[in-house]
C-alpha cells in the first residue's frame, strides 16, 4: 500500500475546470530541469527513474539551504509545499553542556541525508507531464561538542 501511495502523483488543487474555448498553456518546466538531459529522467510514464541520473545539474541543488536558512520558519519557506513538515524536526537542541559553566553545544559533525520531492515537468512531445522523485541533500547536525 505504501509503494502504491509513493507511485500515486500528489492530489490536485481542487479549482474551477478549464474552458473549453481557452486552450491550456503547456506547463513550463523549473529552471533545474532547462538541462536538455532531464527527459532522460523518466522517457515515459512506466519507465523506471534512475537515480544516478538525478544530479547531473548544480541547479538540482538549489534547494540545499545555506546556514543563514536554517532557521524554522524560513526552513519551511525555503523547502516549500513539496516537502512534508511532520517528518522534519526544527526544534533547537539543548545549549547547555553538563561540563564547566559557560560551556555550549556547538555542531561537531554534519551529515547530509537525501530528502525526496516530487518533480514534473513537461515532455519534448505532447502529452502528460513527466514526474519523478528528486533526492535533495539537506545537512544534518550528527554529532556535538561543547566549547567556549
Amino acid at each position: 500500500l505504501l509503494l502504491l501511495l509513493c507511485l500515486l502523483p500528489p492530489p490536485a488543487i481542487p479549482g474551477p475546470p478549464p474552458s473549453l474555448e481557452e486552450p491550456r498553456e503547456p506547463l513550463l518546466p523549473p529552471s533545474s530541469t532547462a538541462d536538455p538531459t532531464a527527459h532522460l529522467l523518466r522517457g515515459h510514464p512506466s519507465a523506471p527513474v534512475r537515480p544516478y541520473s538525478l544530479s547531473l545539474s548544480p541547479e538540482d541543488y538549489r534547494y540545499s539551504p545555506k546556514p543563514r536558512h536554517l532557521r524554522p520558519g524560513r526552513l519551511r519557506r525555503l523547502l516549500g509545499s513539496a516537502f512534508d513538515p511532520f517528518w522534519m524536526a526544527t526544534e533547537e537542541p539543548r545549549a547547555g553542556c553538563s561540563g564547566p559553566p559557560g560551556m555550549s553545544c556547538r555542531p561537531a559533525q554534519l551529515t547530509r541525508i537525501k530528502l525526496l520531492a516530487w518533480h514534473c515537468w513537461t515532455p519534448q512531445h505532447p502529452g502528460p507531464p513527466n514526474c519523478a522523485w528528486r533526492q535533495i541533500p539537506y545537512p544534518v547536525v550528527a554529532a556535538c561538542k561543547c566549547s567556549c
